[in-house]
């Protein structure tokens, strides 16, 4: 069923000019669309066992052929995903507004009129006979880490930028890779409702996920991109269990470049894509990120890729560090560790920071 166009048209023009050319099958279905070279695939929408959801690309548009027994285009998608409105139902009114705002996330467009909002609440879900056999359905597009998203702006030149150039991890003349953004205080606060404390200016965000943004590490800053004393203010948004923060390497690395390193918290991340010879870091969110399946979900590279395992300087990171090489080697992966020493309690952005300052100190002293 085609979307009822009713709220003003300024926020229909903007959404058809600005936002949809910018999307694609995968940005808007993710893992709904069918399976490569498959005609039809389950349905997300009332957790679909068997060929019954059929997706156009071109046309973004769906149908279920099973229980939902509806369809739409892109919009009527979003908004049943995120339980503004049941399959098939009229999107309009602040359905359709959230659901345009989910797009624009989707994007990484700001449109006038559908700003950040507070998460729209979430509709039971449909009456149904239990399936015992039937797996859970996919999960519900992320609507707080979208909306951060739509928020949220590139690192450099902002608090954020300053924050990360100051610890050392991020060479100077490089841009800042796009997952790491600066918020300011408003758009947390209208986002997610989360107050930060005085003097906190904005935080810096993580962005976690792949192809879709899932979930955020944030960190509150001051002005000047500096923490808030000893008593830092971290807060995760979403469920970061089986995904990871990933950084593009700034170089290119003979024969490690197609492989990963997995590192346990964000600047370290930040810092094995800089001195390590991979493509690519992820930060898993901790010890606990790099344990059980979804350790193994978050850090897996795929076939052909190589993992290079860059855990914190204690016994809960060197643990988890291990019981995930067992894991991914069971998997056929090829894994070791980094070259960098450590001491107990320290992360590879502890070690690079001190060597970058030790650098700028002989450096300064060899002037003249």
């Amino acid at each position: 069923m085609a979307s009822a166009f009713t709220p003003r048209e300024g926020i229909a023009a903007q959404y058809a000019r600005r936002v949809r050319p910018r999307l694609s099958a995968e940005l808007v279905f993710g893992d709904a669309l069918p399976a490569s070279g498959a005609a039809r695939g389950p349905c997300p929408l009332h957790g679909g066992r068997g060929p019954n959801f059929d997706v156009d690309r071109r046309a973004l548009s769906w149908r279920c052929y099973s229980r939902c027994s509806s369809g739409g285009d892109e919009l009527d998608f979003l908004a049943a995903r995120a339980g503004l409105v049941r399959p098939g139902a009229r999107l309009e009114g602040d359905a359709y507004r959230e659901a345009v705002r989910l797009a624009a996330g989707l994007a990484g467009v700001a449109l006038e009129g559908v700003g950040p909002a507070a998460p729209p609440a979430r509709l039971p879900p449909p009456a149904r006979r239990p399936e015992p056999s039937s797996p859970p359905p996919a999960a519900a597009i992320p609507v707080q880490a979208i909306a951060l998203w739509a928020a949220s702006q590139p690192a450099d030149g902002t608090p954020a930028g300053a924050y990360v150039r100051r610890r050392g991890v991020w060479p100077e003349p490089l841009p800042l890779p796009p997952r790491l953004r600066w918020l300011p205080r408003e758009a947390v606060s209208d986002a997610t409702a989360l107050e930060l404390p005085a003097p906190g200016a904005g935080a810096v965000g993580y962005a976690y996920g792949a192809a879709q943004i899932g979930a955020w590490q944030l960190e509150a800053l001051t002005a000047d991109g500096r923490r808030l004393g000893p008593e830092r203010w971290r807060r995760a948004v979403g469920k970061r269990q089986g995904l990871a923060f990933r950084v593009r390497s700034p170089w290119e690395h003979e024969p490690w470049q197609d492989a990963i390193a997995v590192a346990e918290g964000e600047l370290t991340a930040l810092a094995a894509a800089v001195v390590l010879p991979v493509g690519e870091a992820r930060a898993v969110g901790g010890a606990s990120g790099l344990r059980g399946e979804a350790g193994l979900q978050a850090a897996d590279p795929g076939e052909g890729r190589a993992v290079i395992l860059s855990p914190d300087g204690d016994r809960a990171g060197r643990d988890a560090a291990r019981e995930l090489a067992a894991r991914l080697e069971a998997a056929g992966r090829r894994v070791r560790a980094d070259d960098w020493q450590r001491t107990d309690g320290r992360d590879l952005a502890d070690e690079l920071a001190e060597a970058v300052a030790a650098a700028d100190e002989l450096a300064r002293e060899a002037r003249p």
